[in-house]
């Protein structure tokens, strides 16, 4: 006789602990999947701004260096008196000055040049380039097509030129606070612009 026997295998799922909290917050230090892009984007930012402002400084000193490198060439005209034989008028003159002017400066209304003569050092008096009213650039008095004999003076007399420049760049890169303001009221006199102004004085040459 034989006998028969069926083993019966009995399978238990063992469930995986409950991980503790302290546990938890281990795993979560040692991990440093994404810490690249989680840094990137903590620099990225300031990084972005610092850039740009660095680039809009540039622009702005470059602006302002070359006026006042136009407006020292051009006012070589008026002191050797050349301008006041040749009998210019005040829009050529600013033409002289745009013409040494390449790039970063619009010669259009923005840019304001005002020439004054006196007859001694101690009279001089500087034009404000912001207008009486406070808002906007000081408009050249008279008409364009006036002999700026009548504002550059004679032989030997001082005379200080000064040129005003909307620089409308900066309204685009307000975090740079070159807006020019009202010293008293703190308003923006110019819109959102930048005032560049450029100044010479000499003496004119005793051309006859």
């Amino acid at each position: 006789m034989s006998m028969s026997r069926s083993l019966q295998v009995c399978q238990t799922t063992v469930q995986p602990a409950k991980p503790s909290l302290m546990d938890v917050l281990s795993r979560w230090r040692k991990d440093r999947r994404g810490t690249t892009a989680i840094e990137f984007g903590m620099v990225a930012g300031p990084f972005l701004i610092f850039a740009l402002s660095i680039t809009g400084l540039g622009l702005y000193w470059l602006a302002t260096s070359q006026l006042n490198h136009a407006v020292s060439t051009a006012s070589r005209q008026i002191r050797t008196g050349s301008a006041q034989r040749t009998n210019i008028t005040v829009d050529q003159f600013k033409q002289l000055i745009c013409d040494e002017i390449t790039t970063f400066i619009a010669c259009n209304g923005r840019l304001q040049v005002h020439v004054q003569s006196f007859e001694n050092w101690a009279d001089v008096t500087p034009i404000n380039c912001i207008a009486n009213s406070g808002t906007g650039l000081r408009q050249t008095g008279g008409s364009g097509t006036d002999s700026l004999t009548l504002t550059a003076g004679e032989a030997s007399d001082v005379v200080l030129v000064t040129v005003c420049h909307e620089w409308e760049l900066a309204e685009s890169m307000p975090w740079l606070l070159l807006a020019s303001k009202n010293k008293t009221t703190n308003v923006q006199d110019l819109g959102g612009a930048a005032l560049i102004q450029a100044s010479t004085i000499f003496r004119t040459e005793p051309y006859q």
